[in-house]
């Protein structure tokens, strides 16, 4: 265990150094650091998250939502094409987008008035620091089977109408008042209708206790339902927007990569593949896997990376090389889409997660 925590050490460079530690006493052995770095990673991965341990997916389920598998490519697509992009402040993940799935309303909502929906907002929902930018309630509308246009309805317009409930709230029966509402097209048997609730969204952040939920109600063609329950795939959902502060993207540096079938002993960037999938990490939903990268080699004959803070080591340290660790000088972040503890969907950006430069530091 020993010999492990040294390695572990190593690889992090996290540590306070004195004369007896030596970055020359780390093991050599690939597979071992390699292993090793593995567990950092996913260490650091659950804690950047806030998640105190990996989510128990109770069903998977909820990915068969339409809106949510277009999601998903599209943050595929945007993970393949912003590789640079990160924050170089602190350690805690970023929160830019989460769906909220339909909880148990209060218990002083009647059941049998309850038509759609409530949502919680704990957690990483509603983490201070976070400003809604955008919040959009998504809801699928079906007409009911072998009810087609009749004369009485072909001209007939019907809307959805999505109501706030709130106080006072008499024999379980809230009041309810209009956020918004939108025409259903009556040329589509069924359909996923969009409504900006941002206000509404912004108002429950700020005060959770007047949070009650919704009514969706449909008026005109009454042959026309809204898809909820049991229907997991067409089951309404909220999507949220968030920001942060302002993000910059560095270029990338060139650093020496380790060679391929050629042993390097110089400090150098090494490839490592991290696959949720083989780790048993069915919560994380995109990427199923990533190339973190570690550093390894030794620093005695390396011209030392020409920033302020290798000058400042050098200082310290005087001309004793031996004192220097192969270590990241610049990391970046990788983007998350995963499910947390209550099984809400959260799209959040991971900084330095992979090693883009080596140095000697």
């Amino acid at each position: 265990m020993k010999h492990f925590h040294l390695l572990v050490f190593c690889i992090t460079a996290i540590a306070v150094r004195n004369s007896s530690s030596k970055c020359s006493k780390c093991p050599h052995n690939m597979q071992q650091i390699k292993e090793a770095r593995l567990k950092v990673i996913q260490k650091e991965i659950l804690d950047k998250l806030g998640l105190p341990h990996p989510p128990n997916i109770t069903s998977q389920n909820i990915l068969k939502l339409q809106p949510v598998k277009e999601l998903i490519e599209s943050e595929k697509l945007n993970m393949d094409a912003n590789p640079e992009e990160f924050h170089e402040d602190n350690y805690h993940a970023k929160t830019h987008k989460i769906i909220l799935f339909p909880e148990t309303a209060p218990k002083l909502i009647a059941d049998q008035v309850e038509k759609c929906c409530y949502f919680t907002f704990t957690g990483k929902a509603h983490g201070h620091g976070l400003r809604v930018h955008k919040a959009s309630l998504q809801v699928y509308v079906k007409r009911e089977p072998n009810t087609g246009k009749t004369n009485a309805t072909r001209d007939l317009k019907t809307s959805i109408n999505v109501f706030q409930r709130g106080f006072p709230v008499i024999d379980g029966a809230p009041q309810k008042i209009l956020v918004a509402s939108k025409t259903i097209n009556t040329n589509k048997n069924e359909a996923w209708y969009i409504f900006n609730i941002r206000s509404l969204v912004k108002s429950w952040r700020k005060k959770p206790k007047m949070n009650l939920g919704i009514d969706l109600e449909i008026e005109g063609d009454d042959s026309y339902r809204l898809v909820h329950g049991n229907s997991i795939a067409y089951q309404p959902f909220l999507e949220v927007h968030t920001k942060n502060r302002k993000r910059r993207r560095l270029k990338r540096r060139a650093g020496l990569e380790c060679g391929f079938g050629r042993m390097e002993k110089r400090c150098c960037r090494q490839s490592l593949m991290v696959d949720f999938v083989t780790l048993g990490w069915d919560w994380i939903i995109a990427p199923k896997r990533f190339t973190a990268y570690y550093c390894t080699g030794e620093c005695e004959d390396m011209v030392l990376p020409m920033h302020a803070h290798a000058h400042l080591m050098a200082t310290v340290r005087g001309n004793n090389r031996s004192d220097f660790c192969c270590t990241p000088s610049k990391m970046s972040a990788i983007s998350m889409l995963y499910f947390d503890l209550k099984n809400r969907i959260v799209l959040e950006e991971v900084p330095a997660m992979i090693a883009d430069t080596c140095g000697c530091l």
